[in-house]
């Protein structure tokens, strides 16, 4: 009973080992170990990665996408919806303020592409109205 107990961890434990060997995560800072959901031999579906730094989050073709969280090996981070691997959506930005040591910089708001749009995802509203006259709030 001990020794057929003994093979069944032991087959399980490399069946885990191969599969997170064979899941590949795209990004080279996060490449290293990754524990999660597979597809095609790629990070698809609940995750977490390790490299340089960690991201715990939603993956897809090997890539961060969906609801995530990023944290670099400084401590800074990066909580919210992404898209083929960039900050797409609404999110938060940590960091932590240049020559300080306590001092964090916390930016909320929605995000393209990795660029930060501002507190809205719509800033503005543009009205057509009569003779090509527009009103911008």
């Amino acid at each position: 009973m001990m020794k057929l107990c003994l093979c069944i961890v032991s087959i399980l434990l490399i069946k885990g080992d191969l599969l997170s060997q064979n899941c590949l995560v795209k990004v080279d800072s996060l490449k290293g170990q990754y524990t999660g959901d597979c597809k095609s031999g790629k990070a698809d579906g609940h995750g977490v990665a390790f490299g340089i730094d960690t991201y715990t989050g939603e993956f897809k073709k090997g890539l961060p996408e969906g609801m995530g969280r990023y944290t670099w090996n400084n401590g800074d981070w990066y909580e919210g919806f992404w898209k083929e691997g960039k900050f797409e959506g609404k999110g938060t930005l940590s960091r932590k303020a240049e020559n300080t040591n306590d001092s964090l910089l916390v930016l909320t708001g929605f995000w393209e592409k990795g660029k930060f749009l501002g507190v809205h995802a719509k800033p503005y509203y543009i009205e057509l109205l009569t003779n090509n006259i527009n009103d911008l709030t």
